[in-house]
């Protein structure tokens, strides 16, 4: 179980901007939850103290009752960019998920032909990131990520760079494996539809200073459908939930970019 108790997050620049205030959240074992608000509201910095790249400025956040402080192989953050490495094969870079495990070789090879033909990858095994689809990269990421069996997946708005019929694609490949595999997901995501899809629960981030505004527990049958009047009426109220967060000043919001850009950059060095 992953307890956020009291969380907030403060920058440096400028002036101790405050990014996160007082988070409260309880996230049950293999629970699906999906985060949305306005762009830029801290949901991805949630993640990161989630992950242990960042530590909160006040609060706890506990998993399985032990305090979070730094990364750990049980916590995988897939990130928006991917972090492919261009040098290696489709292959070796699900492969290199298994890079600290005890598993033999031949156990490995063969996990590792399991994850690809779970993905529908096996044509691709042999080719490099740069000659794929943003959509397959995609997948190469996931399954990398799912093969060294994390206990907590953490997703920064996994399939915002592509188009609507390979997103809703790669989210119907999502659900599959994580109902064949559950895994406690927590997913940042810009789409109300996307988050519908998947979720269990659904959280609703205020602007700047984000809290929590609204949490919705989705209690309908999966495969959801658009179509159900009980969706319908769930998208409406969390679409208006959002809606009233879009005041905040865009000053904050580049504010927030300029930040994160150097915790990426610390991350990445």
């Amino acid at each position: 179980m992953l307890e956020i108790k009291n969380v907030s997050k403060k920058f440096d620049f400028p002036d101790n901007f405050k990014v996160l205030e007082d988070i409260n959240m309880t996230i049950r074992d293999k629970e699906f939850v999906c985060l949305l608000g306005p762009s830029g509201c801290g949901k991805t910095i949630l993640l990161y103290l989630i992950a242990g790249f960042l530590n909160p400025t006040s609060g706890k956040i506990l998993y399985n009752g032990v305090e979070i402080e730094k990364p750990d192989a049980k916590r995988i953050m897939i990130f928006q960019d991917l972090a492919l490495f261009p040098w290696r094969t489709v292959y070796e870079n699900i492969l290199f998920g298994l890079k600290k495990s005890d598993f033999s070789a031949k156990q490995k090879k063969k996990m590792v032909l399991e994850y690809l033909s779970l993905m529908g990858l096996e044509e691709f095994s042999d080719w490099h990131p740069h000659m794929l689809s943003g959509g397959m990269k995609q997948k190469v990421a996931v399954a990398r990520a799912l093969i060294s069996n994390p206990e907590l997946l953490l997703m920064d708005e996994p399939f915002a760079a592509l188009d609507p019929q390979y997103r809703k694609y790669l989210r119907k490949n999502l659900e599959s494996i994580w109902q064949k595999s559950p895994k406690t997901v927590i997913f940042v995501t810009h789409s109300i539809n996307e988050a519908l899809y998947l979720a269990d629960s659904i959280h609703v981030f205020s602007g700047l200073p984000a809290k929590i505004k609204k949490t919705f527990k989705i209690d309908l049958a999966r495969p959801r459908d658009p179509l159900d009047p009980r969706y319908q009426k769930l998208f409406k109220d969390i679409e208006e939930s959002i809606a009233e967060e879009f005041d905040i000043s865009m000053e904050k919001r580049l504010m927030l970019d300029r930040g994160l850009s150097n915790v990426l950059n610390k991350l990445k060095n």
